[in-house]
C-alpha cells in the first residue's frame, strides 16, 4: 500500500519497485522498516531498483540520501556543517562525512556489537579518534541529527544519548570500515570466538 501510494502517479514504476523487494530476501527484509522503504521510493523514483540491485546498494543510497537531504535545503544545516567540518561547499561536507562516518559507526560498534544508543562522550571519542583531520565533535552531533542519521535518545542526568535513526545504518556503516580493513578477517575471527569488544 505504501508503494501504491507513492506511485500513485505512475503505478508501473511502483510496480517495477514491488518485483525486486518480493524476488530478493534482503531488500525485502530492508523494506519492512518504514524509513528504508521511503527512501527505498526514493531511490527508485530517481534511479531505479532491480534484481541487480543488492543491500548493500540500498543503503549506500539511504545513507547518501540522508546526509544530502536535497529535499529540505536548510541555510542553518550549512553554519553547523561550517561550525563541524570546516568552511566547504556543501558537496565536500558530505564527502568529509563519508570518510569518518564508517569508522565512527565501528568503533561505536565494536565497544558493544548489540548496542544502538550511545552517549555523546562515546559518539566524540570515536570521532576524535578517527583520522578525519580537524573536526568539531559537538557540531558534528548537532549535523548528524539534523540529517537524520542519529537521533536522540534520552538523558542521564547531563549525558546526552543518541541512537542511529535505524540499527541496520550503523551495521552497515561497520561493515563497510570493516571490509576496508587489511586485517578484517582477524577481526571476524575474533568475533566469532566472542563477542567484539575493544579491551
Amino acid at each position: 500500500k505504501f508503494i501504491a501510494k507513492w506511485f500513485s502517479h505512475d503505478a508501473g514504476q511502483g510496480g517495477r519497485l514491488i518485483e525486486p523487494l518480493k524476488r530478493k530476501v534482503a531488500l525485502h527484509n530492508q523494506s519492512r522498516s518504514p524509513l528504508l522503504l521511503t527512501l527505498a521510493c526514493l531511490e527508485h523514483q530517481e534511479n531505479g531498483i532491480s534484481d541487480k540491485t543488492t543491500s548493500a546498494d540500498l543503503f549506500q543510497s539511504a545513507v547518501d540520501k540522508l546526509l544530502r537531504q536535497s529535499w529540505r535545503p536548510d541555510a542553518d544545516l550549512e553554519q553547523v556543517a561550517n561550525s563541524a567540518f570546516g568552511h566547504m561547499g556543501g558537496g565536500e561536507h558530505i564527502a568529509f562525512a563519508w570518510s569518518m562516518l564508517p569508522e565512527v559507526c565501528f568503533a561505536l560498534f565494536r565497544q558493544n556489537p548489540a548496542e544502538n544508543r550511545f552517549s555523546d562522550t562515546q559518539i566524540r571519542k570515536a570521532m576524535k579518534d578517527a583520522d578525519v583531520g580537524a573536526l568539531n565533535p559537538f557540531s558534528a552531533i548537532t549535523w548528524f541529527s539534523k540529517k537524520g542519521i542519529l537521533v536522540s535518545a534520552g538523558f542521564e542526568g547531563s549525558v546526552t544519548n543518541y541512537s542511529f535513526a535505524h540499527r541496520t545504518l550503523l551495521e552497515y556503516l561497520s561493515a563497510k570500515h570493516l571490509a576496508e580493513l587489511d586485517d578484517y578477517f582477524e577481526i571476524l575471527n575474533d568475533g566469532l570466538r566472542s563477542p567484539l569488544a575493544t579491551t
